[in-house]
Parts: C-alpha cells; structure tokens; sequence
C-alpha cells in the first residue's frame, strides 16, 4: 500500500526490482518488514520465487508494523541489496540472486540512515543524539568490517562517489539546514577532511548552510563524475532550486552555482551513466509532476 524504498539489480535478461514498503502478513497484519521482488524482460512482470524477502528483528513476538528502515542500496558488482534498520540499529546485506542474508546483520551503533555505495565501500549515515555515536560507519563490500568516520553530526542523508582515485562525502545534517563536503581518506577509510571552498567570502570550507549555499530545504543528492575524474553534484530543493557543486579531480576547491528552475517540492534524484560509468544526465523528480534533465558538466 506504500512504496518507501525502490532498488534495481540488472541480470543478463532482465531487472529484478525491489520494493519495500508496507505489506499485509499472513495473518493480515499490515508490516514493514517485507521486500518484493520482481522480475521484468521488458514485457512481463513476474514475481521471484523467493519473494517477499522478510526482515527479522529477532522477536517472534512482534508484529513487525512498526519497524523503521531508512535506506536501501544495490551493490550490483556483487549482487547484494543493503538495507538500514534504524529499529534494530542494523544494516541487513542480502543476495539479490536468491534472498538470503549473506551475512550477519551488521551492528551500527546508534540510528542508522541514509546510506551509499562508492569505491567497495557502503557509507552509512546515522542520526543520534549520541555524539559519541554521530559516525558515518564505512562497511568493506569484500569482507563487511568496519571503520568509522568522526564528522560530530548527526546526519540523514550522505552520498559517496569515487572517480577511481579520490572519494568524495556528500553528509546531510539532520537537525539543521547544512552540508558538509568531504574527501574520504582512502587509506585508512576512518577520517574524512573539508573541500576547500573556491570563495571563502561567500561559502564555507568543508560545509554550506541556510543563507550561504542553501536556499530552502535540500530533499535530495545527486552526485557523479565524468572521465577526467572531475565530481558534480546536484543538490535539489523543496522551493525549485538546485545547488550545483564542481569539484575538480584535484580536490583544491569546490564551487557553487545556483540552477533555478520552474518545478517545485523538487526530490531526489539518479543519474545516468554511459558504459565507462560517467555521467551523462542527472534527474531529479518533483512532488508537483515535473521531471528534470540536467547534462552533467552544464
């Protein structure tokens, strides 16, 4: 009855699609444990076999109608559907060939949120009033360990992206209208530092804010490179505006242009990408029925 999370994994034939969202059990009891799983070629729609796929939080005795999951990412490389469980302060990995957890639920202290994937690793996002647990845990994809990253935000959203050498954070705060833009120490995955900022007089090292780079409320984060290894993100708005941000492949600087556009309530977002893995469009949906094309690099 409602779509929270959406994910695609592309076989050689078709598309396996993931959706949760809320599901009647077999006793009638309306759930938000409950993945489906469809398979389309193109023209017909199937349901997999295994499916729905059942989140467990381990008490037979519950309902599972108030659990609360918070993101959902595919890791097409190596066929596994992440999903956080801020119930269960849990990130379940799950094969997207057959629906089974390929490991353990992996413990995250505190809230988990938002969550994304770049350079073999899984960036999630967590929103505690626990400063002590106010950590963007980054998971290893090969062998699921985990380092943290101390930004001392609690965070909803985060958006990761490698251009093959350097990884770049994107990181929501989720008790005011900021951005934090990182560069992830690839050694070590367990510290994050500031991209400096091209005009110090207007914008922030490291960070935008309310008045200086947002100008209403930002609900999405779209973020991609191009083949010379240089990032772009869109930030979309709820009052039509996208913050558009360059960062060169050097990481010296990043600058910031408003995109001002005739849509409203814009949302989040996807990119489209060529064979190479640059980006070639950027879209962002709107609450008011508009879908927006941006080229990436324009």
């Amino acid at each position: 009855t409602v779509t929270t999370y959406f994910a695609v994994y592309s076989t050689c034939t078709s598309s396996r699609l993931f959706v949760l969202g809320s599901l009647t059990d077999d006793s009638g009891n309306v759930v938000l444990n409950r993945i489906r799983v469809l398979d389309f070629d193109g023209t017909t729609f199937t349901e997999a076999s295994f499916s729905p796929i059942i989140l467990s939080d381990g008490d037979d005795a519950t309902t599972d109608s108030d659990n609360s999951f918070t993101g959902m990412v595919l890791d097409q490389a190596n066929s596994v559907l992440y999903v956080s469980d801020a119930s269960a302060a849990v990130v379940h990995a799950i094969s997207a060939v057959d629906g089974t957890e390929v490991t353990t639920p992996i413990a995250i202290a505190g809230v988990p949120q938002g969550m994304s994937l770049a350079d073999s690793h899984l960036y999630v996002c967590n929103d505690s009033t626990e400063e002590t647990e106010q950590l963007i845990t980054a998971i290893d994809v090969s062998d699921f360990s985990t380092t943290t990253i101390d930004l001392d935000i609690p965070c909803s959203q985060v958006a990761a992206q490698s251009n093959g050498t350097s990884v770049i954070l994107l990181v929501r705060n989720a008790d005011t209208q900021s951005l934090l833009i990182q560069t992830v120490d690839t050694t070590t995955f367990a510290s994050a530092s500031d991209i400096a900022s091209a005009d110090t007089a207007t914008y922030a090292n490291g960070s935008l804010s309310s008045g200086a780079g947002i100008s209403s409320s930002i609900e999405g984060i779209v973020t991609t490179s191009d083949s010379s290894g240089n990032f772009y993100v869109y930030l979309s708005e709820i009052d039509g505006n996208i913050q558009y941000i360059t960062i060169p492949s050097s990481l010296s600087s990043y600058t910031l242009e408003t995109l001002s556009t005739s849509a409203i309530n814009l949302g989040r977002g996807a990119v489209l990408e060529d064979t190479s893995g640059n980006g070639v469009s950027a879209f962002v949906v709107s609450e008011a029925g508009a879908l927006l094309d941006i080229e990436v690099g324009t």
